[in-house]
């Protein structure tokens, strides 16, 4: 029998479309599919949606539709989109399933039933953007740490989870385990938030006289769960569990434990909450939290108030599929944070050669192309050398007036004529402005400012 491997993204709120940090988390899950694939190991992609909350009946009101409405079209756009940006999830759940409601509640009362769900009175500041309460402690100058907002003081009857329980148990397990959270910073982060006596139990229920938008808990129809009890519970809840849980042959038992995959402004629930969640249910825990940092923009966050949010199917179509993927898995230092430009990304791709010896045979992408070409008196069978090419001033087909807009294709050989990729070259302004490979992108400003340069036995353009 093969090895497993399960690997999960979070499942994304849908409150906005999609953007390059949802891109980002998918395109690297769906690349380590994609590599222990070829290992020969049994591999199984979950993605889905995150469909309840404050913010979502927030947002569907804003649009002047339901819930329901509201979520079935972001979801979609969701769906609809990754397919265009090369990936392929074996699941996609949504937390408004029929199947995922009914295997929260059972997770809910397995918890409650082991003793560790209580009520209780509590009065705590409540963020609505982040859809919790926190602590006097936890505040920042009074303020949400994430949103830099003043929470509402509320004071209400609640459902908790004896979560400080478990806090000791958890500290313990992450030291014995060190790449359980990994990078380590985020494994140091995870244990100074056990260690700094600011974690209390957790609140997992919204009454339905303030929410009625969620999953009823099982035990009292009176309320709702709270987002992350719900949320969470996904990774188990779309391999079947409960309903599976003692059968072999299931996807439950067959690829949980797995990997998960997040970015660090939610490291707090998957580190912390959803570890002790599961000990509470009696169930193994994954197998390691892999976080990932922020992608920015010209070094800000992104943001929809700045406008500087990024369209991820948008900028794969402008720079070609596998340059904007190799772009993002390339330029993040994984656990860091990395800065997203059209500039960042033709740097990052710019075209390199080994040697001299590359040479380029040109010919148009297409009929109505090669007919531009013909008009331009161009010969396309014509193979070029590299050092024909950086040291003629009609550098590739400059000077036969190719215009704006106008694209070529061609293929980079060796010296010994062996193909190694092709290349796309696009004319701008009567100038050479693109050349696009299957991982490269050069930016040429002006077709004179090619030169040719040599350093550790590498012919590059600069």
């Amino acid at each position: 029998m093969s090895s497993t491997f399960y690997i999960t993204t979070p499942i994304y709120y849908v409150n906005a479309r999609p953007h390059l940090g949802h891109a980002y988390t998918t395109i690297v899950a769906d690349s380590l599919r994609r590599f222990h694939t070829l290992l020969g190991e049994d591999t199984w992609f979950l993605t889905g949606t995150d469909e309840h909350g404050d913010k979502i009946v927030k947002a569907a009101e804003a649009a002047g539709q339901t819930p329901q409405e509201f979520v079935d079209g972001i979801s979609g756009q969701f769906q609809a989109l990754w397919p265009k940006l090369g990936i392929k999830h074996d699941q996609f759940i949504r937390t408004t399933d029929a199947d995922h409601k009914a295997r929260v509640q059972a997770f809910l009362q397995k918890v409650y039933d082991n003793g560790d769900i209580y009520f209780g009175e509590h009065g705590g500041h409540y963020c609505t953007g982040c859809e919790r309460f926190y602590t006097e402690k936890e505040l920042e100058n009074g303020l949400c740490p994430q949103h830099l907002t003043k929470p509402d003081f509320i004071q209400e009857k609640n459902y908790f989870f004896r979560m400080s329980k478990y806090l000791p148990w958890l500290a313990g397990h992450i030291r014995e385990n060190p790449d359980f959270i990994r990078p380590e910073r985020y494994r140091n982060e995870a244990l100074a938030m056990l260690e700094g006596g600011v974690l209390e139990d957790l609140c997992i229920s919204r009454p339905k006289s303030r929410l009625t938008w969620g999953i009823e808990l099982p035990f009292d129809k009176d309320y709702v769960s709270y987002v992350w009890f719900d949320a969470l519970a996904n990774y188990i809840t779309a391999l079947g569990w409960p309903d599976n849980e003692n059968d072999e042959s299931g996807n439950y038992r067959k690829y949980w434990p797995g990997e998960h995959l997040v970015a660090k402004d939610i490291l707090k629930p998957h580190g912390i909450f959803w570890p002790t969640m599961l000990m509470a249910a009696g169930l193994p825990l994954y197998k390691h939290l892999n976080v990932h940092g922020y992608w920015l923009v010209k070094d800000t966050k992104m943001s929809k108030s700045l406008g500087n949010v990024v369209d991820p199917l948008k900028a794969a179509e402008h720079f070609g599929l596998d340059a904007f993927r190799y772009f993002l898995l390339r330029e993040m230092n994984f656990g860091s944070d990395a800065s997203y430009s059209p500039e960042a990304i033709i740097t990052a791709c710019a075209i390199k050669c080994i040697g001299g010896n590359m040479q380029c045979k040109l010919w148009p992408r297409n009929d109505e192309d090669r007919e531009k070409c013909k008009e331009k008196g161009m010969d396309v069978n014509k193979v070029l050398h590299l050092n024909d090419l950086v040291k003629s001033e009609n550098v590739f087909f400059a000077a036969t007036g190719v215009t704006d807009g106008d694209w070529l294709r061609g293929v980079r050989y060796t010296g010994d004529g062996i193909e190694t990729s092709s290349l796309v070259m696009r004319a701008k302004s009567g100038t050479l402005r693109y050349i696009n490979a299957v991982h490269n992108v050069q930016k040429l400003d002006e077709i004179s400012s090619i030169k040719y340069g040599a350093q550790n036995n590498q012919a590059y353009f600069l």
